[in-house]
């Protein structure tokens, strides 16, 4: 409801020694509800965008005031991305679908690779967790015979009281 969702809200806002990742595929809620939650800099909020039919999702997410630190995930990546529009997007994830049956949907490195790029022309901060398997650490996830493992430089330091 949106009063849990205001309490707990409220119960995050007193521990700033902490990082918050709010997820959410209910984008639409999101951008319905967010305005009005007390963001602070340790609380971060951000949608799923497993495929192209979803890109909608990051017009919602960009509905919260301009402060709120963003993010995207693009986990299980299920399709390549048109140009994305990462204005005011703080850091974007990508990873493939797991699944310990083994029974998993393919990614494309091209498609990875096209995100990264992507992002790294916008001056973001890029992180892939892993390609599709039985576990996150199934296959080491490398691109471009590199770890991309970047965070946004706002979750490595200590928030103050405000």
């Amino acid at each position: 409801t949106d009063q849990f969702l205001k309490q707990v809200f409220d119960v995050m806002a007193q521990v700033p020694q902490h990082r918050f990742y709010f997820l959410t595929k209910r984008a639409e809620r999101l951008g319905e509800i967010g305005p009005q939650l007390p963001w602070k800099p340790w609380i971060w909020a951000g949608v799923t965008v497993e495929s192209a039919k979803y890109v909608h999702r990051i017009d919602q997410l960009k509905k919260l005031p301009g402060d709120v630190n963003k993010f995207l995930i693009f986990e299980p990546l299920l399709s390549p991305m048109p140009k994305l529009d990462l204005e005011g997007i703080g850091w974007v994830v990508v990873g493939g679908e797991t699944n310990k049956k083994m029974k998993y949907r393919p990614i494309k490195e091209e498609w990875v690779i096209d995100i990264r790029d992507q992002v790294k022309s916008a001056g973001l901060q890029f992180m892939f967790k892993h390609w599709p398997g039985k576990s996150h650490n199934s296959k080491p996830a490398l691109l471009d015979g590199k770890i991309w493992n970047e965070y946004p430089k706002t979750l490595l330091v200590n928030m103050s009281w405000n």
